[in-house]
């Protein structure tokens, strides 16, 4: 988590959660920070949405050159398994909202906010930024991999009403 200020997570529901990053310095991160190297992502805390393991990560300039200028950030799926989720991404005022289905340890379509954006909507006085992402479980994939003791009743009754 280099990079990262703060975190916190809030449960909305079995299945939905919201997750917050506050990062302090984020304006020099932007100016300083190369793009494209996952040595300079900034990656959350693990953590788990419907006992699927989760992360998020936040490149200050860009996943790669073609993104120089912008912030990118993306979901991770941790677990073995493939999921579809609903992901909200708001970074200030700017929103980015999908649906996706991530195979096991790859990570979401790429979410970019550029900074030009950020500063006039999102960054404050002190170069300090928050982010926030909305993920929503709607399934996960059942393989061998699983411990079947990972497998609630309350998760299979949602996917079934899902």
């Amino acid at each position: 988590m280099p990079g990262i200020t703060g975190e916190r997570k809030l449960k909305l529901t079995e299945n939905k959660l919201k997750y917050y990053i506050r990062i302090n310095s984020f304006d020099n991160k932007m100016k300083s920070w190369r793009n494209g190297r996952a040595a300079r992502a900034m990656h959350s805390l693990p953590f788990h949405v419907g006992g699927t393991e989760f992360e998020i990560d936040i490149y200050p300039n860009g996943i790669d050159e073609g993104h120089r200028g912008q912030i990118s950030v993306f979901l991770m799926n941790k677990s073995d398994w493939k999921v579809k989720v609903e992901m909200e991404v708001e970074v200030g005022k700017e929103k980015v909202s999908g649906t996706y289905e991530i195979l096991s340890q790859t990570c979401s379509p790429l979410n970019y906010f550029a900074h030009v954006d950020l500063v006039k909507n999102a960054m404050d006085d002190y170069g300090i930024i928050a982010v926030s992402a909305t993920i929503s479980l709607l399934w996960g994939e059942v393989t061998g991999a699983r411990n079947n003791s990972e497998i609630s009743l309350k998760e299979c009754k949602a996917e079934v009403e899902g």
